[in-house]
């Protein structure tokens, strides 16, 4: 069997330090620094301000800041946006642990804060509008599964770099094809594994007197995974994995739409 591609000889340990000591201050000021305060002043704020500004309302559609600032916006404090600054902040660690590309990572990192919260305001109103009631919407959740997307595959693709691309090259296995053939499947199952944390990510449950908004949740995961396949098909050469990733968002998303549909069905009592 071929090699393949040179890997390089230091080790994984040592190119983890390498990644983090890469980072700009100003990277680490932002995003473990800015983003987290904002999240603080933001709660600080009168409650009767952020209901008027902040928080979105589908019985309100033109106040149209508010279909990006609520996801910026926390009314608990416990647990609600402790569980999610944590949650970033697991998150955020992966991302500089295993991220080496900075035009991604800021192309990722301005959709997740600033498009997600549309798209997931976008998806709230309308699975609202097929329940015929009203609702409101706040949080860093959406977001942040966005961002647990990301992590999820630039760690693998981290962890796999230089052998992702042998999947497009069969020949690299000469008389010993079953190696191939084990290894795509394992890589399809891995892939398979991560679409299925965002169906989870996205069912709806009940948290005291309120229920997580799972539409919002699987909108901003499935967002991540579409992004960074988008940009691993214009940068990288890895065909076969691409379409493993492909062929699972399109199968994620026909999973969860046949559970939205089931949720629509009890709400209504159909």
């Amino acid at each position: 069997m071929d090699q393949g591609p040179v890997q390089s000889e230091i080790s994984k340990i040592d190119q983890l330090k390498s990644n983090l000591k890469a980072w700009n201050l100003s990277d680490g000021l932002i995003f473990f620094g800015i983003i987290p305060l904002l999240l603080l002043m933001i709660f600080a704020l009168p409650q009767a301000v952020r209901d008027a500004y902040f928080i979105f309302h589908t019985s309100d559609l033109i106040s149209l800041q508010t279909w990006v600032l609520n996801g910026y916006t926390h009314t608990e404090f416990y647990p609600h946006m402790m569980g999610n600054l944590a949650f970033y902040g697991i998150a955020m660690c992966a991302i500089f642990a295993f991220e080496t590309n900075r035009r991604r990572f800021y192309l990722m990192a301005g959709i997740s804060l600033f498009i997600v919260p549309i798209i997931c305001t976008f998806l709230t109103i309308g699975l609202w509008h097929l329940l015929g009631s009203n609702t409101s919407m706040q949080g860093f959740s959406g977001t942040n599964a966005a961002f647990l997307a990301y992590a999820f595959m630039v760690s693998v693709t981290w962890l796999l770099s230089g052998r992702l691309e042998l999947f497009d090259h069969k020949e690299s296995f000469a008389g010993s094809s079953w190696r191939y053939y084990i290894s795509y499947i394992l890589m399809t199952i891995i892939v398979a594994l991560i679409v299925l944390i965002g169906i989870v990510e996205g069912q709806f449950i009940p948290a005291g007197n309120v229920i997580s908004n799972g539409i919002a949740h699987f909108g901003g995961f499935i967002t991540g995974l579409i992004v960074f396949l988008l940009y691993d098909i214009l940068t990288e050469k890895r065909k076969n994995f691409d379409v493993m990733v492909i062929i699972s968002i399109i199968i994620g998303i026909f999973y969860y739409m046949d559970y939205l549909i089931q949720v629509i069905k009890a709400v209504k009592g159909l």
